[in-house]
């Protein structure tokens, strides 16, 4: 027997009119990106299951083109993870308008895209060793937005990191700044929800932007301020008021990375 070669495929729209369906190379050139990430861009989620006539060819939705296209332009202009950006397809294809989500993201996540670098270059970046990172990521110190992937805020923090243990401190220990802001956020996001919750999608997400903006600014001030009159009342460095928990808050260097 022989093999019949795939035919291009291709349907009608709503309208009667024929739209032709794309191959994987046809996509690529389409979209200027490799074929590896619309495979990703598949496999994740963010593209809709393509037609397969055989094992080895697939045909993708013309409207890959333009999801692809608007992923592109996101990345390109926001600091938004790709989970970030599949919700955002979400809402486009109930025909929500998305705008404001967009205005909504650039609040929580940044204005422009940082370049993000790999595990390897991280390090490389920040002098810390492989085990290190691995203790300080477990300790919830460093917090990548993506496993495995780390930004501009990642990399600066890993260097603080590595002058820390120089000096002999122990930057695991910090992990007690993790837990106490668990809470806090959970305490955060459950007050949005209860402004929230009775509004429509459209001022939900207007009110959300706000009270993001309002958080992102008042969470910080109020940690200085606190500390700050916390040492107003101190006498000196030494001042025996300053007890610390020897359980929770060791010195320097107790168990610290040392690889």
């Amino acid at each position: 027997m022989t093999s019949k070669t795939p035919q291009p495929v291709s349907r009608q729209t709503e309208t009667g009119k024929s739209e032709k369906w794309l191959k994987m190379k046809e996509l690529a050139i389409a979209t200027g990106l490799p074929k590896s990430t619309i495979h990703y861009y598949a496999q994740e989620g963010l593209l809709p299951e393509p037609t397969k006539t055989s094992p080895n060819m697939a045909y993708y939705h013309p409207s890959c083109v333009e999801r692809i296209l608007f992923i592109k332009e996101v990345q390109a202009e926001r600091n938004l993870p790709l989970k970030a950006i599949k919700r955002l397809l979400m809402e486009k294809d109930q025909g929500r308008e998305i705008t404001p989500l967009l205005e909504l993201q650039e609040v929580l996540f940044g204005r422009r895209n940082r370049h993000r670098v790999s595990t390897s270059e991280f390090r490389q970046l920040t002098e810390l060793t492989s085990a290190q990172l691995k203790r300080v990521i477990s300790a919830g110190v460093v917090i990548p937005m993506e496993d495995g992937r780390f930004d501009h805020k990642d990399i600066e923090i890993g260097r603080l990191i590595r002058r820390a243990i120089d000096l002999g401190l122990n930057p695991e220990q910090w992990s007690f700044l993790n837990q106490l802001g668990q809470p806090i956020i959970d305490q955060q996001l459950a007050y949005r929800y209860r402004q929230t919750k009775d509004l429509p999608f459209d001022e939900d997400t207007v009110l959300t932007k706000e009270i993001a903006t309002f958080m992102w600014a008042v969470t910080p001030y109020i940690l200085e301020r606190i500390m700050q009159r916390r040492l107003i009342k101190i006498r000196g460095l030494k001042d025996p008021s300053i007890r610390p928990d020897e359980k929770t808050s060791p010195g320097r260097g107790d168990d610290g990375p040392d690889e």
